[in-house]
């Protein structure tokens, strides 16, 4: 694409009512949304942005900011950081505009509608104050000269109904900035990075962390891992891309053996963020995605950080199988303006959660009593949910039931471990819950979401029909979960009573094989 970066910076400084640029000089629409950013001019907490709309023949458009994103459970209504939004025709004449509400804006006479210019407010400033939002890591800051964060919900919407468009995005950068993202369609100049992506929904999904580099890239197996670090403390040049990288790398290679070899992904970016907390605590936030995850910090020093990443992308990264390769339809068709909720967080956050406990146990970053400990932890932490709240229920419902949606990682994960004991026993050991998670991806992927109301028949068909019935009392239901009974199989003694674990006195060949199978020990 030709470069008109300039030409709408000088339209951004003249976008008043009666700025009269020739026609000729803007670029003409296309297929793509096409937005210009320039993040070497920051008005306080406020950039600006130009965009050149696809072509379309309605008269009356919708321009939407997303009321909520993918990876949180709570309207962010990312439209009330936008201000000064205009829309003008092709002699750079204003075009009625009507706000809706917070995220909408009706603009008429559409039909000839050349370009939209707004500003938009930075949607938190620091860590440590709670005055702005939840979700800081789903939305965007600001460091003039120094750096940015920017979550693409934050900068960019869509028009209603077209939100399956391509995206370009085209940044003028400081001197020196590098833009950090799992993107791959990217061109880079000295004053400029283009980002492409084919969608709404792909551009949300991988945010770009702007500052001047401090990164380290290396390869599991073929999967490309890219780190970088924007350190906002004043004085702080130490490379703690690096650093970070000395602490993560066994962590992902371990991650690559138990998968196969392969990482079900070819490039996936940890985004890092800290700024100074005079607090001897330590403040965190993080957002997963699929193929990137994004973690803010604040604190005295640095020390704590590598660790800190450590175990949490621990659970941040094992999302490259789901839902990035196994999502039902509600996902892929995601509502930005009103998302409902998929019935299966007990999959994309409870396997999840699950999968890394059993990785960390059977590669052996945890030992054997380590892990069984955990599983007591949960088992313990889980009696403080709500029984009579099925998983099923609980996902359906998680915007309106924050009290109870950590239940997802406690519950979640343990009825997970449960399945993985059940298929491994009726497979005599040769088929586990890693397996059926690798089928699952086989046959959906990520280009073909399963039906929402249709998976545990489907799973049921492709393992056992004693499957259906576990899900129906133990996942849509809310019988009890015997983990007693399943630990037992493997010959562990669990009390629920005494929150004890012990080992089978004479374990049965029964008790070895499937422990054995499971946890490799």
């Amino acid at each position: 694409m030709k470069n008109y970066f300039s030409i709408l910076f000088l339209l951004l400084l003249a976008s008043g009512a009666g700025s009269q640029t020739p026609a000729a000089e803007l670029p003409p629409p296309g297929e793509a949304y096409q937005y210009f950013v320039d993040l070497t001019q920051v008005d306080g907490d406020r950039l600006s942005v130009a965009l050149v709309p696809p072509k379309m023949k309605e008269n009356i458009l919708r321009y939407c900011f997303p009321k909520i994103v993918p990876g949180i459970y709570g309207a962010m209504n990312f439209g009330q950081y936008i201000h000064d939004f205009q829309a003008f025709d092709k002699k750079n004449n204003p075009l009625p505009v009507v706000r809706e509400n917070d995220n909408v804006w009706r603009i008429e006479k559409a039909k000839n509608l050349q370009r939209i210019t707004y500003r938009v407010e930075d949607t938190w400033d620091d860590l440590a104050g709670f005055d702005k939002g939840f979700y800081r890591s789903a939305g965007a800051t600001f460091h003039a000269g120094e750096g940015f964060v920017l979550n693409h919900n934050a900068l960019c919407g869509f028009f209603e109904g077209k939100s399956d468009r391509p995206y370009q995005i085209q940044f003028r950068k400081p001197a020196g900035f590098f833009g950090a993202t799992s993107l791959t369609d990217i061109v880079r100049t000295e004053t400029t990075e283009t980002l492409n992506a084919t969608s709404y929904r792909e551009l949300v999904d991988a945010p770009i962390l702007f500052s001047l580099p401090d990164t380290t890239q290396f390869f599991i197996g073929e999967t490309e891992i890219l780190i970088a670090v924007f350190n906002a403390m004043p004085g702080q040049n130490f490379p703690y891309a690096n650093y970070i990288k000395e602490v993560l790398e066994p962590q992902l290679e371990a991650m690559g053996e138990y998968f196969g070899g392969v990482l079900p992904v070819k490039k996936y970016a940890f985004l890092v963020y800290f700024e100074s907390y005079d607090n001897d605590n330590m403040l965190a936030d993080a957002l997963e995605h699929n193929r990137s995850s994004l973690y803010l910090y604040a604190g005295r020093g640095m020390g704590k950080i590598a660790g800190l990443i450590q175990s949490i992308s621990a659970h941040e990264v094992l999302h490259i199988v789901t839902p990035l390769n196994i999502h039902s339809e509600k996902i892929a068709q995601y509502n930005f303006l009103d998302s409902t909720s998929s019935k299966h967080l007990w999959l994309y956050e409870g396997m999840t959660e699950y999968t890394r406990m059993h990785l960390a146990v059977k590669q052996k970053l945890v030992d054997f009593p380590g892990f069984l400990q955990e599983i007591v932890d949960k088992y313990r932490d889980m009696q403080q949910f709500d029984a009579n709240l099925s998983l099923t229920d609980l996902s359906a419902n998680a915007l309106s039931r924050q009290d109870q949606y950590y239940n997802v990682y406690l519950k979640g994960a343990l009825v997970n471990l449960c399945l993985d004991i059940l298929l491994r026993e009726r497979s005599g050991g040769n088929y586990g819950a890693l397996q059926l998670m690798q089928d699952l991806a086989k046959k959906y992927g990520p280009d073909r979401p399963f039906p929402e109301d249709g998976l545990f028949d489907e799973i049921t068909a492709m393992t056992y029909p004693e499957i259906r019935d576990f899900f129906r009392r133990y996942v849509e239901g809310t019988e009890p979960l015997p983990l007693e009974a399943y630990l037992l199989k493997a010959g562990i003694i669990f009390k629920p009573k005494d929150l004890s674990m012990d080992m089978v006195g004479n374990p049965t060949p029964d008790h070895w094989k499937i422990r054995k199978a499971w946890i490799g020990r």
